[in-house]
């Protein structure tokens, strides 16, 4: 990453203030925005939609018969489904600052679940208004430090990093009591099933912020599938969980899979059919407006979760069950329809992608690539090769239980691979292999291999600046916990 080419945000706030007197935006500034930069009135709008846990093998449309997902399914029809988005480092916030940046969690500091993404970071909020663009942001927020007591209400100003439409609290899984924020600290409570009434919220939005010489871009953020495992009755009444037909990595013959876990399992079914009913609300709302044509819906996650697969409970983990994430997107005037596509989309990808796909110009700033091309079929540069999947430094329930260590990988449209600090530990063929049962990481005769990706994951950690430190060196950084408790690991030796 070239540092001296970098912009900071304060200069490029500046910059844009200079061109936002008088109504003037940014697509008159030659200096910051191409020549090729699309006028107002050709610009799409974005809706940008994500779920919190859900993983990409929990939808009829990547193969997965138990769940009921046809909104979804109806979306990738209309548009593009990539069946190789990445989590790169599978847990809340890391996703977050890099989707909002599109920096690596080392460079915009949020590197675990806890702190605060910092004011000086330039997020695409703050790059889309700057052209022009009505900002919003619906949901969960979860960027304003990890402390429940006192970080829920996100004021108006430098913290909602462009946002200006705000309805949101920053961390909560309570969906049955939720209640969210607009611009004082007064709690607005939810009735009833949470993702009903944010959805409510967007609809609205989009309702009062249609414009054809302003675009909207708004980011909606549903809680659910993330645990606890819940969903609206009439949802749970959907699903038998005697009857489910497991994952080829849940080993209920020989284990033994309960009822109560079973139950889980259809749970976390119900609440994803709960998020495509609302999925549905919106597409049929857009139509409605009359927006849908001119508008980029993007589905998606923040990340996936075990949830029995391989003995596994919870995410941060290397396997596909935590890092491979739903990732649909949809705009009639430009992506080709119908579209199956496995590029490898990694998360701090998607900014870039995004302000490609809207003709905005990406700042100096972001570290991710502008994917567009291969989502628009006019590609000229070579396609990713892999993906760097990270845990930095390893948080909650998985640290404390299982003494999860740091750790680094690759993922490659075929091969996943990962180490530690001091030893390899896997390596999976995922197209012999799909369900990853067989790790290959000491078997002789993919010693080549093995170190074919060890070199590209070398490659990766000189690009991103990162010494492979033992997570316990960060621990300066992730200053808030969960409940305010203290860590509870133990220093790596």
């Amino acid at each position: 990453m070239d540092k001296s080419s970098e912009i900071t945000r304060r200069q490029f706030l500046e910059k844009s203030s200079q061109f936002m007197a008088g109504g003037v935006t940014l697509s008159a500034a030659p200096g910051l925005f191409g020549s090729q930069q699309k006028s107002k009135q050709q610009r799409p709008n974005l809706l940008y939609v994500f779920a919190d846990q859900m993983r990409s093998q929990a939808m009829g449309c990547s193969g997965n018969e138990q769940v009921i997902t046809p909104h979804l399914d109806k979306l990738a029809k209309e548009g593009a489904l990539l069946t190789n988005a990445i989590s790169m480092f599978p847990v809340c916030c890391p996703y977050r600052a890099m989707l909002m940046t599109g920096k690596f969690p080392l460079s915009n500091t949020v590197i675990t679940n806890g702190p605060v993404l910092p004011e000086s970071e330039l997020c695409i909020a703050e790059v889309l208004k700057a052209t022009g663009y009505q900002t919003g942001y619906i949901g969960k927020w979860h960027l304003n430090g990890h402390q429940l007591s006192n970080r829920q209400f996100v004021p108006p100003g430098p913290k909602r990093q462009g946002f200006d439409y705000w309805a949101a609290i920053n961390f909560s899984h309570n969906y049955f009591e939720s209640y969210y924020y607009r611009d004082t600290d007064e709690k607005i409570p939810i009735k009833g099933w949470e993702p009903d009434t944010q959805t409510d919220l967007a609809i609205k939005y989009m309702e009062e912020h249609r414009d054809d010489s302003n675009p909207f871009c708004l980011f909606l953020s549903w809680g659910p599938p993330h645990d606890p495992y819940i969903a609206p009755e009439k949802y749970q009444k959907m699903y038998d969980a005697e009857k489910l037909k497991l994952r080829g990595n849940i080993f209920d013959a020989t284990e033994g899979v309960s009822y109560s876990n079973r139950q889980v399992i259809a749970n976390y079914y119900a609440a994803i059919t709960s998020l495509d009913w609302n999925m549905g609300r919106l597409m049929e709302a857009m139509d409605k407006l009359g927006i849908a044509d001119n508008t980029i819906v993007v589905f998606t996650s923040d990340h996936g979760t075990q949830l029995f697969s391989l003995y596994l409970y919870h995410k941060q983990w290397p396997y596909e069950e935590s890092i491979s994430v739903p990732f649909i997107i949809r705009w009639p005037r430009k992506i080709k329809a119908s579209q199956v596509n496995d590029l490898l989309l990694g998360s701090v990808n998607i900014m870039p992608t995004l302000l490609g796909l809207m003709g905005v110009e990406i700042p100096k700033t972001v570290e991710g690539r502008d994917l567009s091309g291969f989502i628009l079929g006019n590609a000229t540069e070579p396609e990713p090769d892999s993906v760097l999947i990270e845990v930095i430094t390893p948080c909650g329930r998985v640290m404390d239980r299982t003494g999860m260590r740091a750790w680094r990988g690759v993922r490659t449209k075929r091969y996943t691979y990962a180490r530690f600090r001091d030893e390899d530990w896997i390596l999976m063929d995922n197209k012999l292999d799909p369900f990853q049962r067989r790790n290959l990481i000491y078997n002789k005769e993919y010693n080549g291999l093995k170190e074919k990706m060890r070199a590209k994951l070398d490659e990766w950690l000189k690009k991103t600046n990162d010494p492979f430190l033992p997570g316990s060196a960060y621990y300066n950084i992730r200053t808030e916990m969960i409940h305010d408790r203290p860590p509870l690991w133990k220093p790596e030796k």
